[in-house]
């Protein structure tokens, strides 16, 4: 009877505890109410032990994020095994881990007591997720990033990769990948990621069509005596008022004299131009212009009532009887159903392709692959 006693006491206690920890467990964080944007993912993430609370049961969710702190959250996020503390700073495990990994590289960063970029989550993310990403450059790991639906543009869908990051931010990157880890597949900010690709490679091509651009910058063959190269192309949809480069474009007028509607692309192609070479000729234009054949796209420039809105600038004629060098926008729009139904051109291919009347022939400035 004794015994039966002492175990029912045990039992009680034990259940008294369980409730007592469940009731601190569920009443969180006293400065992180349920209602806070980041709130699921600060708890998802310190109920798996990656992220902790500060004295007092606070979090502190607008403090900064220390680059130490950061890549401790991804080790643990990573279900790295973290070697036994013999001495030195508290994040001295985690760095070694990590940097035997190439998660993190010696030339990313030397302070860990600095508050971590959104460049430094993008590196040690992207890395710690995809190996083969390991020897890619900043520039390619946060377009990874954002392709990925990691990180997600700020007001405007800047970059920001020098922008410091709080402990809620870092908390939803860590939450973004563990979805991640768990095979989901998250939602890129089609903003983020273009302005990323165009950091990345000069286009946004891939972006917004899912289409892989020539490198860029890329040489057009204007004749011996002129220097012609492509050094940006982007991709703007009309329809997105939101979207990146949207500003430039606040109006298009066609070459019909019409304005480009909501149902159209406009694709705008910069250019720098060299006349190295002084030549007989007074003037030159651009020599070649765009195919007639389907798809069509349609020479376009910004209209005349708001040219002084947008940065976009036309390469003029210029005078080839003097050495000198100029840059600005060729532009072209295209209708979105001729995109969505990939018409054909040239053997079956689809592509953006221009015609160059000085060799006469086309030239793509994508690559010639229908992925349909």
């Amino acid at each position: 009877m004794k015994k039966l006693i002492v175990l029912v006491s045990l039992f009680l206690i034990t259940s008294i505890v369980s409730v007592a920890a469940e009731g601190e467990k569920s009443a969180g964080f006293k400065d992180l109410p349920d209602t806070h944007w980041a709130a699921a993912s600060v708890y998802k993430a310190a109920g798996k032990g990656i992220i902790n609370g500060k004295p007092g049961n606070l979090f502190d969710p607008n403090a900064n994020v220390t680059r130490a702190e950061f890549i401790k959250m991804v080790a643990l996020a990573a279900e790295m095994e973290i070697p036994q503390q013999s001495g030195g700073k508290w994040f001295d495990p985690y760095v070694s881990v990590v940097a035997k990994e190439k998660i993190y590289n010696s030339s990313d960063f030397k302070s860990w007591t600095e508050p971590s970029t959104r460049l430094d989550m993008a590196r040690l993310i992207v890395r710690a997720l995809d190996p083969e990403l390991r020897n890619a450059s900043d520039k390619e790991l946060m377009y990874e990033a954002t392709k990925r639906g990691i990180i997600r543009g700020l007001d405007k869908g800047e970059i920001g990769g020098n922008e410091k990051s709080t402990r809620a931010q870092a908390a939803v990157i860590i939450d973004r990948m563990l979805s991640v880890k768990e095979g989901k597949t998250l939602e890129a900010d089609k903003r983020a990621a273009s302005y990323a690709e165009v950091e990345m490679s000069g286009t946004n091509l891939q972006t917004m069509w899912g289409m892989k651009a020539v490198p860029l910058p890329f040489k057009i063959n204007a004749g011996s005596k002129l220097n012609v190269e492509i050094d940006q192309m982007l991709v703007v949809d009309l329809g997105d008022k939101e979207g990146a480069y949207r500003e430039w474009f606040p109006k298009v007028m066609k070459q019909d004299g019409s304005t480009a509607t909501k149902n159209e692309y406009v694709i705008a192609l910069h250019l720098n131009v060299e006349n190295t070479i002084k030549q007989a000729s007074s003037s030159w234009s651009l020599p070649f212009k765009i195919t007639t054949e389907s798809p069509i796209y349609r020479y376009a420039g910004i209209h005349p009532d708001v040219k002084e809105q947008s940065p976009i600038k036309f390469v003029p004629t210029i005078n080839t009887n003097k050495i000198q060098k100029i840059d600005g926008w060729y532009m072209m729009t295209i209708k979105k159903e001729d995109v969505e139904n990939r018409p054909k051109i040239e053997n079956g291919k689809f592509g953006i392709v221009i015609y160059n009347y000085v060799t006469r022939s086309k030239v793509f400035l994508s690559e010639k692959v229908d992925p349909r």
